[in-house]
């Protein structure tokens, strides 16, 4: 049976809400920050983060759908929303961005890659991107290609090569926009391959090509086995 009032204090809440809300100032990122093999937060902070990026593992191994029963057929869709975009959440908690950065998960068109194509092209369509907004100009900062639990070799080679193209498409578009420095921004690559996470970044050097690091190579953990 369904309340018939609402309590009092959620409609204050809300009012509260209505009334007090003001739009957020433009971003203003920090400047002077480099790849420069240093981390650029404090020890305090990175603990806070690795204990929700843990949280959620723990959450995605208490998970049915990922019990042998299910495994098997288990469809990318439900495996990316639970495990690739919760881990991604926790690990761009508290990011500088805030409120002016979102996850798409729907395969949305990339702006750099339709501007890079030209003439009205079709942009590239990455399973994820992480974006933000500055200067009223959106700029794509993540790019991530998944699979099922249960992958190809032939998927995972066709994933890592459109994940190239990606990140390519995206640096372009930045360095289009904002020409930053050698080394002072790179453009963030997750592949998802079965049970394996692949992770990349592409920094823009002075001369081409764009040079690429592979950070990561480890497993999803769906399992605590």
């Amino acid at each position: 049976m369904v309340p018939s009032t609402i309590p009092s204090s959620i409609f204050g809440g809300c009012n509260k809400l209505v009334s007090s809300f003001l739009p957020r100032r433009e971003l203003r990122l920090r400047s002077g920050l480099w790849h420069d093999g240093k981390w650029k937060e404090s020890d305090d902070k990175l603990k806070e983060i690795a204990i929700k990026i843990l949280d959620s593992i723990r959450n995605i191994w208490c998970n049915p759908a990922f019990d042998d029963d299910f495994i098997e057929s288990l469809d990318e869709g439900t495996y990316v929303n639970n495990v690739v975009v919760s881990a991604t959440h926790a690990s761009l908690s508290d990011n500088p961005f805030g409120e002016r950065a979102f996850i798409t998960t729907y395969e949305r068109q990339s702006v750099a890659s339709a501007d890079r194509r030209g003439d009205g092209g079709m942009g590239r369509r990455p399973d994820i991107m992480f974006i933000t907004k500055e200067d009223s100009k959106i700029y794509e900062l993540m790019y991530a290609e998944c699979s099922r639990i249960i992958c190809t070799t032939q998927k995972e080679d066709d994933d890592r090569v459109k994940l190239w193209r990606e990140t390519n498409d995206g640096m372009y578009w930045v360095h289009k926009s904002r020409r930053p420095e050698k080394n002072q921004f790179g453009i963030i690559g997750v592949q998802v391959a079965g049970l394996k996470m692949l992770l990349n970044v592409l920094v823009r050097d002075n001369t081409p090509p764009r040079r690429s690091s592979r950070n990561l190579e480890d497993s999803t953990t769906v399992s605590s086995d």
